[in-house]
């Protein structure tokens, strides 16, 4: 699989709101397998789109994306989260060379097609619009459109359904509890400013109330980001029969919560945790 991104400069919304569109693609049959229109190209959205592209399709052998930081920091000498999901499952992932685009030379035509799409159609006036528009030209690219890749006006999914699929990947089996693969959720803060997830009330700060987080977890961490996909908090997975996991302020309202433990009142960012290996 190899994946891009598209980002229109003046904005995609008909209120001028940029966003981000994550297209995914296979590099045989040039299938369109997930797109996914965000409000920013963040870890979240990487991954979120990667996780529909995997239960659509099943898990690839090799991962191919740019060097940007919510895909592969590798060659920036930082770890990726999208990049720690990807090992966990068995995949290879691989970056294409700074400063030569060629190498996604594929997503690269896809998102230039996808443009051409998209002019035509009625400015989108939320996301769940812009999702819809780019739902109906995957299913269009992939079925009724043939690709000059390939001989005798075959569609991708046609080249995609006459190949034989690869056998999936052995994830990884170290001498420890093996960490899992990243799992994604979405929760509304309550109005303390508190989201419940695997059975803990984590802080997420009065400015979130009301809000929709978004969430990453397996047995190692768990990440919270906003609904722009900024982080918010990441945390270690917290003992069981941990009731409460602050974000490192004051408690003020909080008292009332019990079983609080101070020392694991504190927030952690994701750069902080030891990434799984």
């Amino acid at each position: 699989m190899g994946v891009g991104k598209l980002m229109e400069p003046s904005g995609c919304l008909s209120d001028f709101t940029k966003v981000t569109i994550i297209q995914i693609i296979d590099d045989h049959s040039r299938l369109a397998v997930a797109t996914l229109v965000a409000k920013s190209e963040s870890t979240e959205s990487a991954i979120r789109a990667v996780n529909i592209a995997i239960e659509r399709h099943g898990v690839p052998q090799r991962f191919l994306s740019d060097n940007g930081s919510a895909f592969n920091p590798t060659r920036q000498g930082k770890v990726g989260v999208l990049v720690e999901h990807l090992k966990s499952l068995g995949v290879e992932p691989m970056t294409g060379k700074p400063y030569k685009p060629t190498t996604q030379g594929k997503n690269e035509r896809l998102h230039l097609t996808l443009q051409k799409f998209l002019r035509k159609q009625p400015p989108a006036p939320t996301i769940a619009a812009l999702q819809a528009q780019v739902d109906a030209f995957d299913l269009y690219y992939n079925t009724e459109r043939a690709h000059q890749h390939h001989p005798g006006n075959t569609t991708p999914q046609e080249a995609w359904d006459a190949t034989p699929k690869a056998t999936p990947p052995v994830p990884p089996t170290p001498d420890t509890t093996p960490t899992q693969a990243l799992k994604s959720m979405s929760k509304k803060t309550s109005q303390d400013g508190i989201v419940t997830a695997l059975g803990t009330h984590f802080q997420m700060g009065k400015e979130h109330i009301g809000r929709e987080v978004y969430v990453l977890h397996n047995n190692t961490f768990i990440m919270f980001f906003d609904d722009e996909g900024i982080e918010i908090i990441s945390h270690p997975i917290p003992p069981k029969g941990t009731n409460y996991v602050g974000n490192g302020k004051p408690q003020g309202f909080m008292n009332r919560y019990e079983n609080k433990d101070p020392k694991t009142e504190q927030s952690t960012k994701s750069s902080d945790i030891k990434s799984p290996r």
